[in-house]
């Protein structure tokens, strides 16, 4: 049976035995997804479902998926009716564990370190199980084979070993550091890759092991492990970034500064949590948390230059004048803009080039610069394509539609939008592709296909809203307002645009506020309402 089939069939067992206990029970669309969630966490084990439905009695679907992830020992049965040999899952997994030898108990213990799956190569690596071993284990239903090179442990089991572990806490301690350092080495290994012509295969084999990338990185961070917190720092941060994983990036990040302020005394700890702040204070931009980001490179910039960190101060000066951008000071973003491309350009770092001259065409661009700003964005395709750089490549098409537009030239604006949009589509780059669309809905609206606008500034916001970009958010409610005014739909209009103005507001973003009172005032002149 295919997974969806799976699933299905688990869903189904789960409201068959909720209508059992409590036969008037109506469920809404949001109680339902709950209940989907509860059954994927118990990835479709039978006896699991049966006993986390029971507490339909009590709970509410949500109560019960938060009890489920906090302790094994909340699936026991919750009415005599159920008790019998096999009343939690526990008394299950006790039976189980029973019957390893000691060697299988001590390789399956290492194995708890895993989160979502693993390797054979990784089992050998960090766990120290050989084959044969855990062929042992998937002999008994402990282990289960997912792909080709691929092994997984159900987590509700994985819990449980892992809490007879607990006595053994210095050997799984040194299986966690090793846990550590193989997804360290991973995660720098594949992040070279992420801005070259083989990001795909990179983002692929981050993607499959993400889980234990983010175990191997709370470990790394709480046990201030500075040479492999390091050495996967770039390769993490550049993941986050691309993936527009805003505020698990930004949440990481923040926790290793705090950890790291905490162990200032060691060797080298003050520049490496000088260079995590670097990049916490973009999830901070991207988010739209301007004053933090500030904070951030305020507190960065000056031991930076004492430390003559060449290619993270060019990173800092590339986010400062980012935040000058958002505030609308485009004078001062782009002269420290130009101060970063300097040193990329002295560290022959292409994607870096790349990336500030995006970013000074755009502060240019708004001064009303607009052939000059094109250059910008014509010399950033060329370094990208030149380093088979495919993100850079849809930025700076995505730059070249909005410059084209500015300059009235609609059917190449229309043409680089649409390239760059297919792009990001094929680099799964959310965050890119609700930038595409909400230009491509500008133009539509110049061209005069409204119907076809309001579609696109509809998905950007709805991706907007997942990723939990409040910018993002505002431009396209300011868009959808302008949409509205264009068809005369004046009350829709004034209430979309006084939604932008309140979140540009909330954000501190001056360009924003401007663009938003403007366009509330072209609704109250449509109405003559002087």
């Amino acid at each position: 049976a295919s997974g969806d089939q799976v699933q299905s069939a688990a869903v189904q067992l789960f409201l068959q035995t909720t209508h059992q206990i409590k036969r008037l029970l109506s469920l809404t669309s949001a109680d339902e997804t709950v209940i989907a969630r509860i059954c994927f966490l118990l990835e479709g084990i039978p006896l699991a479902i049966e006993l986390a439905a029971a507490w339909m009695r009590v709970l509410s679907p949500n109560e019960i998926a938060a009890e489920i992830e906090k302790s094994l020992d909340f699936l026991t049965a919750s009415s005599p009716g159920m008790a019998g040999p096999h009343h939690s899952m526990r008394a299950v997994f006790d039976q189980s564990w029973r019957l390893l030898s000691a060697d299988e108990a001590e390789a399956f213990r290492r194995l708890s370190v895993f989160r979502g799956g693993f390797t054979r190569q990784a089992a050998e690596q960090v766990a120290a199980v050989s084959l044969s071993a855990l062929a042992s284990l998937i002999d008994q239903s402990l282990v289960r084979r997912e792909s080709t090179d691929r092994y997984a442990i159900h987590e509700l089991l994985r819990q449980y070993v892992e809490e007879q572990s607990s006595e053994r806490s210095d050997d799984i301690d040194r299986v966690r550091q090793r846990h550590g350092q193989y997804f360290a080495t991973l995660i720098q290994r594949q992040g070279e890759h992420l801005r070259s012509e083989h990001y795909l295969q990179a983002l692929n084999a981050i993607d499959s092991d993400v889980d234990n990338i983010r175990a191997a990185w709370r470990w790394l961070v709480a046990n201030a492990s500075l040479s492999e917190i390091d050495q996967c720092l770039v390769g993490l941060y550049t993941f986050y970034d691309l993936r527009g994983w805003l505020k698990e990036g930004e949440d990481a990040f923040r926790i290793a500064v705090e950890s790291l302020a905490a162990s200032e005394t060691l060797p080298h700890a003050g520049r490496l949590r000088t260079r995590v702040m670097v990049r916490q204070a973009r999830f901070c931009i991207r988010l739209g948390d301007y004053d933090h980001a500030q904070q951030l490179l305020d507190n960065s910039l000056s031991a930076l230059r004492r430390l003559d960190a060449r290619a993270d101060l060019a990173l800092a000066l590339t986010q400062a004048g980012a935040i000058d951008s958002h505030r609308g000071a485009y004078s001062s973003a782009a002269q420290t803009l130009q101060d970063s491309l300097a040193i990329y350009r002295e560290l022959n770092d292409k994607s870096g080039m790349a990336i500030v001259l995006n970013g000074i065409g755009a502060a240019i661009q708004s001064l009303g610069e607009f052939r000059a700003a094109k250059a910008c964005y014509q010399e950033s395709l060329s370094l990208s394509r030149e380093s088979g750089d495919e993100w850079g490549v849809a930025t700076s098409l995505y730059r070249l539609g909005h410059v084209a537009y500015e300059l009235g030239e609609y059917d190449e604006a229309l043409q680089s939008h649409e390239e760059s949009l297919s792009t990001r589509r094929r680099l799964s780059d959310r965050w890119g592709t609700a930038d595409s669309l909400n230009h491509l809905g500008i133009i539509r609206d110049a061209i005069g296909t409204y119907e076809e606008a309001e579609r696109d500034y509809q998905e950007s916001l709805t991706i907007r809203r997942e990723l939990g970009d409040r910018r993002g958010i505002a431009s396209a409610l300011n868009n959808l307002g302008q949409n509205a005014l264009l068809r005369e739909a004046y009350t829709r209009a004034q209430q979309r645009h006084s939604e932008s103005l309140e979140i540009y507001r909330e954000i501190d973003d001056q360009r924003g506020i401007a663009i938003s009172l403007t366009s509330l005032g072209e609704v109250a002149l449509a109405q003559d309402a002087y």
